[in-house]
């Protein structure tokens, strides 16, 4: 058990090491959104969209951003795919995250994004849009180092997150790209046509409005 500890600290000791220089390079308070309001109330091309990406890759932001520009419903899939009863990480049953997934589709307009793909085929179908980030691996694991360590030290986290769950987060985001973002492609491959790789929420706004 101990040298099993040691492994895992010292992943997380080198991991914390190779991010350090950018670090130093990102401030870390966040940009202020300036929200043109003038167009708040304009309408977007494509109203109902789908973001996916891996762990701190800018999908909450970019939601975010949308939502309050074009005035679209943002839904987070972590919302329906935890058990938001619980403070440690438990699924949902598969009957309700279905159930809650069929009402936020039902809607005539939403912006859906995460992380998952296998049981979201109907969002798939649904979007009219699917959104695709490929922000730098190096940045995304910055930012799930900083949202941690901010969840840390605000206790504003509604979930018990864990040094553990840390380390399994950034294992998992260094191989996303090559592992579950492939098998995304080939689950999504039906509706490719609706597919959009981009880095930035300029790239992004421009897309859904093309």
């Amino acid at each position: 058990m101990r040298i099993f500890l040691a492994k895992r600290i010292a992943q997380a000791s080198c991991v914390f090491i190779s991010y350090g220089r950018l670090v130093r390079m990102i401030v870390t308070r966040k940009p202020r959104m300036r929200i043109n309001k003038r167009l708040c109330n304009e309408a977007m091309k494509y109203q109902k969209l789908h973001i996916i990406g891996g762990p701190g890759s800018g999908k909450s932001y970019i939601a975010r951003r949308l939502s309050e520009k074009y005035g679209l419903p943002q839904h987070d899939l972590d919302d329906i795919f935890w058990d938001r009863n619980h403070t440690d990480y438990i699924r949902s049953s598969d009957e309700a995250r279905q159930r809650n997934l069929e009402s936020i589709l039902s809607n005539e307009t939403w912006i859906i994004e995460g992380v998952y793909y296998k049981w979201l085929e109907k969002s798939f179908e649904g979007a009219d849009k699917i959104i695709v980030l490929n922000t730098p691996v190096l940045l995304r694991q910055w930012r799930v180092l900083r949202r941690y360590l901010g969840y840390k030290l605000s206790r504003s986290h509604e979930k018990d997150e864990t040094f553990a769950n840390l380390i399994e987060l950034i294992s998992w985001n260094q191989k996303y790209d090559r592992d579950n973002l492939v098998r995304f492609y080939a689950f999504s491959k039906a509706q490719a046509h609706k597919i959009v790789v981009c880095s930035s929420f300029s790239e992004v706004e421009r897309a859904v409005n093309a």
